[in-house]
Parts: structure tokens; sequence; C-alpha cells
């Protein structure tokens, strides 16, 4: 399979028409794959907030435990930190699998159950999950479990989007974050124990201020990139994916 075939694939698969420039696309249920604490808001912490301001559902899925972010034995601290952030907003609910840090891979066919069943009973609109070639495994693993999951589940009309973490990816769409950039810093703020190791802050107001200049408008200094597809065209791209040679 040659790199032009899953090119052509996301090509025609660009995902649902937007209302405007740097806006949400619309859904009534959005599901969020976040492999670690903290993902989540990195990837699309601003979208999921301007989703919030238009009434949508949220549910959050924390794949790991995290605990190689921080030492094994105080991974309960990631859980918590996830937890402050979104403690205060009814519409969001926060699942977590806990399965080992760095080894999503060995347990993938239980993940799969657990998302497949997830999938059936939330009937999301929008899933939001990691770049498929991001350079963590957990984050590679969360988008291969979700393509088995959506082979597996009875969903139909759902749009994928795979967001970016600290670096990168391929993106044919950006949803503007400026008014939200604050809040978003702050909700990085609070994943204390990434700080020692990690500059999630800097990097993150970096990369998001990269996609708003992107822009070219003075209205817009901050945006989130992603990778849009309807939910086939997403399988069919992880599945030529996977056979490029």
């Amino acid at each position: 399979m040659s790199e032009c075939s899953v090119i052509d694939t996301v090509i025609k698969g660009l995902g649902k028409r937007l209302n405007g420039i740097g806006k949400i696309i619309k859904a009534a249920k959005v599901l969020v794959l976040s492999p670690h604490h903290d993902d989540e808001v990195i990837g699309c912490g601003g979208t999921l907030l301007t989703y919030l301001d238009d009434d949508t559902e949220i549910v959050i899925v924390y794949m790991t435990d995290g605990r190689f972010g921080i030492k094994p034995e105080d991974a309960w601290i990631r859980k918590e930190e996830a937890q402050k952030v979104w403690d205060k907003y009814d519409r969001v609910k926060q699942i977590f699998l806990d399965f080992e840090d760095t080894k999503l891979t060995e347990n993938s066919l239980e993940a799969r159950g657990i998302l497949t069943d997830l999938l059936n009973d939330f009937k999301p609109d929008m899933i939001f999950t990691p770049w498929i070639l991001d350079l963590h495994v957990d984050h590679r693993s969360t988008s291969i479990i979700l393509r088995e999951s959506l082979c597996q589940a009875e969903l139909s009309n759902c749009t994928v989007s795979s967001y970016e973490v600290m670096c990168p990816a391929y993106s044919n769409h950006s949803v503007n974050i400026t008014k939200k950039m604050e809040a978003k810093m702050s909700f990085l703020e609070l994943y204390k124990s990434q700080h020692t190791y990690l500059n999630i802050k800097n990097t993150t107001l970096s990369l998001n201020e990269f996609r708003g200049h992107l822009f070219r408008l003075k209205s817009i200094t901050y945006a989130e990139g992603f990778c849009v597809l309807e939910q086939d065209n997403y399988c069919e791209f992880i599945d030529k994916l996977s056979n490029v040679q």
C-alpha cells in the first residue's frame, strides 16, 4: 500500500461540512479517549470547553493509570488531578479504565470490549482520539482500539477527530480556541504532577499558537488542529496506514 493511497483516504473523508471558519462540528454527544490524564486537555481542551457552551454531553475515558508519568505508587495523584479539572462541569462524565501505563496494547482485547459497549450505550456523534502516528505507544494503541471497537459497535454517522499531543500532526480542520486559551492553560496548571518532567504548558501554548497563526486572521490567536474523518473513512485510514510498506 502506498503513502498516496493513505493520503487519498484522508482527502476524500474530510468530515462533515462546517458552519464557519474555526467553528466546532456540531455534536450532541462527544466521546474523548485520553490515554493519560492531561492528554484530553492538551489535545482538545479548548474545543471541549466550546462544546460545553453548546450544551453538549461529554464523556472522557482515561485509558491508562499514567503511572510512568509520575512515581508508580503515586498514580492516584494523576486521577485526582483529572477529577479537579472537570469536577464543576455537570455535563462531563469521567471514566477511568486504569490499564497499566505503556501496556495498553497488551490489554487491547479487554479495552476493546469496554469501548464497544460504551459506543453502543452512549452513541456519540463525535469522538476525539490521539493522532495515530503519535510518538507514544499508548496513544497509537488507543486509536487502533477505537478502530476495532467501531467495527464491532452498532454505530453510524459518527465523526472521528484525531488530536495532537505535544507535537504536530496532519490536520484538515482547526477550531478557534482564542477565547478558551486562558481556561485551557489553567486546566494544565491543575496537572501539577506533570510539570516536573514535561514542559506541557509551553509546548501546548506554542502548538496552539502555531495552529492559530495558520488562519491568518487577527481575531484568531490560538487554535487546536484535528484530522477529521467520518467513522468509515477513519477505519479505512487506519487499515491502509498499517499496510504501508
